[in-house]
């Protein structure tokens, strides 16, 4: 395994990590809830840094491979998934977070990407081989997305800005998946139309 995909398995390890310091941060009172959001931004913001990382290593050191193609989506993943979940709720011990994402963004977030995943296996089942290309609008929609959960973290104010602009790129770019997706196989069916 190279160093890429090592530090990729690195940002997967810390994800249970920064569920659990979340979910301590808030049950607990307020005097220690603040030492539990210290320790959840810190591992996110760990989880972001690694995730330039491994794309760096992977680009300029000629590590790239299949696994690290499969493995970097999914820690992004698992990742994001997790903190707008988890910061989807209310706090339940009344801590300095007074604002969580709305519902229907935490919904929209999750049917995007569960139907980038669908469309990928069914791709995969039907074609024999799916062609999966971050777009730049994707790129763009998870440093947006990343940014309006450590807007949240921090407590910094009008946290609906980073929420409204992550849910533009969102839509635009599962757009664009789906597009992307369709056109792959009209091209697949096309391809078998004319070995026959």
């Amino acid at each position: 395994m190279n160093w890429a995909n090592r530090i990729t398995v690195l940002r997967i390890l810390l994800v249970p990590l920064f569920v659990a310091m979340l979910h301590y941060f808030r049950v607990s009172e307020p005097a220690v809830a603040e030492t539990y959001r210290f320790l959840a931004i810190v591992i996110f913001v760990i989880g972001v840094i690694t995730d330039a990382l491994d794309g760096f290593i992977a680009r300029n050191y000629n590590q790239k491979s299949r696994l690290g193609i499969i493995l970097d989506p999914i820690a992004d993943k698992l990742l994001l998934m997790s903190a707008v979940i988890i910061l989807t709720f209310p706090s339940m011990a009344g801590t300095s977070m007074n604002f969580h994402f709305p519902y229907w963004y935490a919904v929209l977030v999750i049917t995007r990407d569960a139907l980038i995943i669908a469309g990928s296996l069914l791709m995969w089942m039907v074609v024999g081989d799916v062609n999966v290309k971050p777009s730049m609008l994707g790129k763009v929609t998870t440093f947006l997305q990343m940014t309006a959960v450590i807007w949240l973290l921090f407590i910094f104010p009008r946290p609906l800005i980073p929420v409204y602009l992550a849910t533009l790129f969102t839509v635009v770019s599962g757009i664009g998946y789906l597009l992307e997706g369709a056109k792959q196989a009209v091209s697949a069916e096309e391809d078998a139309g004319k070995r026959k």
